[in-house]
């Protein structure tokens, strides 16, 4: 992506609002997420793995709170 670090926080931010509205789009943005978690910048890696956490099925790990428990 080539573009500021700003505008990929706000494009992860509409991501996890759309989940939210269609859970359906789910499988489409984790992907997104978990290219993220290796970046170089610290903030980035750490929204990316915040909000593929938020993305989480519930129930899907025991060990990952689900985004309806956070809520």
């Amino acid at each position: 992506m080539i573009c500021s670090n700003d505008t990929i926080y706000a494009v992860f931010t509409a991501f996890i609002k759309f989940v939210r509205w269609n859970p359906d789009v789910r499988s489409l943005v984790i992907p997104i997420f978990e290219q993220y978690f290796e970046s170089w910048d610290t903030e980035l890696q750490q929204r990316a793995t915040e909000y593929f956490i938020l993305c989480k099925l519930d129930g899907e790990d025991q060990n990952i709170p689900n985004i309806s428990e956070i809520r």
